[in-house]
C-alpha cells in the first residue's frame, strides 16, 4: 500500500542518548535507600543490580490490571455517592481505571498476542477473549495478527503502528509545528474517539454468533450494573471518559513507542530494529544540592515527580512499557513481567537507548517522522483498511 521512505538516524541519535542511566544513578546518589522501589516503579528505570521487591508472575499481572481497571470503575460509583468534598477524587479514580484498561492491553493481551503468557494455550486465549471483550480491547486474533506485522515491520511506512498514525494526519515531511497541531486536533477530535468505538463493537459482532451474544452479554451487564450504581453520570466518569482517556493514552503511547521512517547503514538489521525502540522514562535530573541547600529546586522536582511524570507512567507508559526496547530484543523472554530488571541487566550488551519524560519522547518521535521524506501523496487508504488499522491500536 505505501512506498517505503526513510529518514535519517544522525539527529535523532542527538536526543536519544545511551547513557540514560546517569539521571537515574543520580537519583540513587542524592535519594534515600528506602526511596529506590518506588523511583524504579515511577520513572520505569531500575538501578544496576536491583532487584524487584517481588518478582512479578504472569497470574500476578492479571490481578493488576483487573484491581486496576475494576476497582478504579467501582472507585468512581463509590465517590458518587459520597459528599462534594471528595468529587476531586474522581480524577485519581478515573486514571486508575484508563491504567487497568490500558495495562490489559499493553501487557496482558499483548503476551498473549505472542502466545507467551501463561504457557496454557487454551487458558491464555480463554483469558484474552475474556479481557477484549470485558475491557473492550481488539479482539484477540485482530490484535495478534496486527501486532505480528508490527514486529517485521517495526519503524516503517508498512507497520500497522505508522499507518494508523497517518490516518491520524502524521504524515512524513511535515514540519514539527504542524505534526504537533495535528497531533492536538487527532487526540480532541470526537471523529477519532467515534472510530475508536466503531471500530471495537463492531469487530466483536462480527465474529460469529455465539462471540457477539457473549459480548453483548458481557457489556450490557457492565452497562447496566454502571448505570443502576451511579446513573447516567456514573456511565459517563466511570465508562465513557476513560474510553476517550483509553484512546488519547494508546495514541500517545503508538506514537513514542519508536522513533520511525529511520535508517542506519551502519547497523544490522537486528540492531537497528532494536534501535527503533527508545526507552522512555518518566523523570528528570534531581537538583544538585540537598533538600536543606536547596528547598524550593527540590520541591518544584518532587511536584513534577508526583503530578506530571507520574500521571504519564500511570496513564500511558504502563507496566514494563517504559523498556518496550527489550521486549523488541527479546520478545519471547520469560521475565516480561519484570522486563525493567532485565532491560538494566542487558543494558551494556545490547546498548540501548532512551529519553527522560514524556515531552521528550514525544519530540523525538514527531521530528524522526518530519526528518523523513513525504510519502507518495497518492498512497490513500479506504474505509475498510482504516478500520483493519485501527484494530491493532
Amino acid at each position: 500500500m505505501f512506498h517505503d521512505t526513510k529518514g535519517s538516524r544522525d539527529s535523532i541519535a542527538t536526543t536519544a542518548q545511551p547513557d540514560t542511566l546517569q539521571i537515574r544513578l543520580k537519583m540513587g546518589a542524592r535519594l534515600p535507600a528506602w526511596a529506590q522501589p518506588g523511583l524504579t516503579w515511577v520513572t520505569g528505570h531500575a538501578l544496576p543490580g536491583q532487584r524487584p521487591l517481588w518478582r512479578q508472575t504472569p497470574q500476578s499481572q492479571l490481578a493488576i490490571g483487573l484491581v486496576l481497571a475494576l476497582g478504579g470503575l467501582v472507585t468512581t460509583l463509590l465517590l458518587l455517592h459520597l459528599s462534594w468534598h471528595w468529587s476531586p477524587l474522581v480524577v485519581l479514580s478515573v486514571s486508575v481505571t484508563v491504567s487497568g484498561a490500558r495495562f490489559g492491553q499493553t501487557n496482558l493481551l499483548h503476551q498473549i498476542a505472542h502466545g507467551h503468557f501463561c504457557g496454557r494455550p487454551r487458558l491464555d486465549r480463554l483469558v484474552g477473549h475474556g479481557l477484549s471483550m470485558l475491557l473492550l480491547l481488539p479482539p484477540l486474533d485482530q490484535y495478534a495478527a496486527a501486532h505480528i506485522v508490527h514486529h517485521s515491520e517495526v519503524g516503517t511506512l508498512n507497520d500497522p503502528d505508522f499507518a494508523v498514525l497517518r490516518l491520524l494526519g502524521l504524515e512524513a515531511g511535515s514540519p514539527t509545528k504542524v505534526l504537533v497541531r495535528r497531533l492536538i486536533l487527532a487526540l480532541v477530535n470526537p471523529r477519532t474517539h467515534l472510530t475508536f468505538f466503531r471500530t471495537r463493537v463492531l469487530d466483536h459482532l462480527r465474529h460469529g454468533v455465539l462471540r457477539a451474544l457473549v459480548f453483548l452479554l458481557v457489556q450490557g451487564a457492565l452497562v447496566a450494573t454502571v448505570v443502576h450504581a451511579g446513573g447516567l453520570t456514573g456511565w459517563v466518569l466511570g465508562c465513557g471518559l476513560p474510553w476517550v482517556l483509553f484512546n488519547v493514552s494508546a495514541i500517545l503511547q503508538v506514537l513514542t513507542e519508536h522513533v520511525w521512517l529511520c535508517e542506519h547503514e551502519d547497523e544490522a538489521p537486528s540492531a537497528h530494529r532494536r534501535h527503533l525502540t527508545v526507552g522512555r522514562f518518566m523523570g528528570e535530573m534531581p537538583p544538585e544540592g540537598d533538600a536543606i541547600s536547596s528547598p524550593v529546586e527540590w520541591a518544584g522536582w518532587w511536584l513534577r515527580l508526583l503530578t506530571v511524570h507520574l500521571g504519564a507512567r500511570v496513564l500511558v507508559v504502563q507496566g514494563p512499557l517504559p523498556g518496550h526496547d527489550e521486549h523488541h530484543a527479546n520478545a519471547m523472554s520469560d521475565e516480561w513481567p519484570n522486563a525493567i530488571f532485565l532491560r538494566e541487566a542487558n543494558r551494556e550488551r545490547r546498548v540501548y537507548l532512551g529519553v527522560w519524560g514524556l515531552r521528550a519522547a514525544i519530540d523525538l518521535s514527531l521530528r524522526s517522522i518530519s526528518e523523513a521524506r513525504r510519502a507518495n501523496p497518492t498512497d490513500t487508504v479506504d474505509a475498510a483498511e482504516r478500520d483493519r488499522l485501527f484494530r491493532g491500536m
